[in-house]
């Protein structure tokens, strides 16, 4: 805006940005956020889990990584098609989200391997995890609709609240132990 006195004028300028802002909103959720599922993808969880990482230092507390791949992926692509395949990624996905606290982070970082970060001070809850998943996914392949079973090979690793580790090597860790 500029005013003018001599002829008690303000001449001003405006533009909406309306649509700026929602284009830039759309392309940060596109970089962070995989298509196919709606979880974080690589980008987003690396970027999120070294917060939460940060995070769990601070407090003290302790931090697992679990890596998971989905079993049969080549089967299921080969048999049923590509589109039957996505739909099994949807599946994991929804599942994980399910079985995961909101506060947890889930993603797909890349064709059929998932990633989930979550704060605790006990190793052992790796084992409910898998647990809790193993029994999910036999419940879900009860459901004679389903033409293939859906099931995850899974890798844990975590770091205590006195250990200093990289979320890089936490990661190789957990993808090793799967």
């Amino acid at each position: 805006a500029h005013p003018v006195a001599q002829e008690q004028l303000i001449y001003a300028v405006a533009r909406d940005v309306t649509e700026e802002r929602n284009m830039k909103e759309t392309m940060k959720q596109m970089a962070y956020q995989d298509t196919l599922t709606g979880l974080y993808n690589r980008r987003g969880f690396l970027n999120a889990s070294e917060r939460m990482l940060k995070i769990a230092y601070r407090n003290k507390m302790g931090l697992l990584v679990m890596m998971a791949d989905l079993d049969n992926m080549k089967m299921i692509n080969d048999q049923f098609g590509h589109p039957e395949g996505d739909a099994a990624l949807i599946t994991i996905a929804r599942i994980l989200r399910e079985r995961f606290r909101e506060s947890d982070l889930v993603a797909r970082t890349g064709g059929d391997e998932f990633l989930a970060a979550l704060l605790t001070n006990s190793k052992d809850h790796s084992e409910v995890i898998r647990k809790n998943l193993e029994n999910t996914f036999a419940e879900h392949n009860k459901n004679p609709d389903h033409p293939y079973p859906v099931a995850l090979s899974m890798g844990f690793a975590f770091a205590s609240a006195d250990t200093r580790i990289s979320m890089d090597d936490l990661i190789t860790q957990a993808d090793q132990a799967m």
